[in-house]
């Protein structure tokens, strides 16, 4: 199992209308990396993730949305690990805001490189 998924919590939005598990939004709480950055991984239909629905197995995903946040804005990759090795493979997803459509792998890979 990838470390980042062992790490994500689901936030609990409490009693929702009953629909079918793949068209249920699904959050995780953002995985604090030190008092001011915070790391977060995304999948669920509302997400750009792949597959693009609500799977109860996180290991499923090929594919996930990510962001980083330095306090309460959007921060790249680049600007908090710089000689991150897989930057420039990174960078490549980067929207200005958030990362659609990572591979499992490489987030795993700035996951480590941010813990």
């Amino acid at each position: 199992m990838c470390k980042f998924i062992g790490d994500l919590v689901e936030r609990d939005f409490g009693e929702g209308m009953l629909v079918e598990r793949q068209s249920m939004y699904r959050q995780f709480e953002p995985i604090r990396i030190n008092s001011n950055l915070w790391f977060s991984v995304q999948a669920s239909y509302a997400h750009y993730c792949t597959p693009r629905e609500t799977l109860p197995d996180l290991e499923d995903y090929s594919h996930w949305e990510i962001a980083l946040f330095d306090k309460d804005e959007f921060v790249s990759a680049a600007q908090i690990v710089p000689n991150f090795s897989s930057l420039a493979e990174l960078q490549l997803y980067f929207e200005g805001s958030v990362y659609p459509y990572v591979p499992k792998d490489l987030v795993e890979e700035l996951y480590l490189a941010l813990k």
